[in-house]
């Protein structure tokens, strides 16, 4: 995957918007491209804390505090704060916009960046179990195998998952996945 080329998709896709109305609470996650051999993203997996998100698979990131200037500003506090990735690491690419949460009313403003993976991460035990890095290529064969590409999540509901042996992506993290990766897909396509 070409990071400036995504970057033109998602500039072209304007898929920024204003959080909606309402008495939602807003958080931000970074959706972390990780320059290997080949392309991964970055994913969580969050601690169990007795809320609606333990253990579940995620991108790094949280609720905005009122010292955040903006929602890209805390994707970059929130990630540095879960995995020690500083926000001189990570160019942000554009954004993806934003997800609500099903358990709890929660608007997620997502961004794409690339981490230059320069030093070891720092993960916060009280709200990262683990960081993963799944390959880029294996969610977009996963996605096209199960029969997600061109379709819309709200056709998909429920049944968009993207199985990781013994763990699955499941509820806003597969949204974006299938946002990010139905994005990118326009530069093959």
């Amino acid at each position: 995957m070409n990071p400036e080329a995504l970057r033109s998709l998602l500039d072209a896709a304007d898929l920024s918007s204003s959080h909606p109305a309402g008495p939602t609470r807003r958080a931000a996650v970074f959706a972390l491209l990780v320059p290997r051999e080949h392309t991964n993203l970055l994913l969580i997996r969050r601690a169990d804390r007795g809320d609606p998100w333990s253990n579940h698979l995620a991108f790094p990131g949280g609720h905005l505090e009122p010292t955040d200037s903006s929602a890209l500003a805390a994707a970059y506090r929130e990630t540095e704060e879960e995995t020690g990735i500083p926000p001189d690491a990570i160019t942000c690419l554009g954004e993806l916009g934003h997800f609500q949460t099903w358990t709890k009313p929660v608007d997620v403003h997502a961004f794409v960046g690339l981490w230059n993976a320069a030093g070891p991460l720092r993960v916060n035990p009280t709200e990262v179990a683990e960081v993963l890095e799944v390959s880029w290529s294996r969610l977009v064969r996963e996605h096209e195998a199960q029969g997600f590409a061109g379709r819309g999540v709200d056709e998909l509901g429920l049944t968009l998952v993207y199985p990781l042996g013994g763990l699955e992506i499941w509820g806003v993290t597969a949204r974006m996945i299938h946002c990010l990766i139905e994005t990118a897909s326009r530069s093959s396509g």
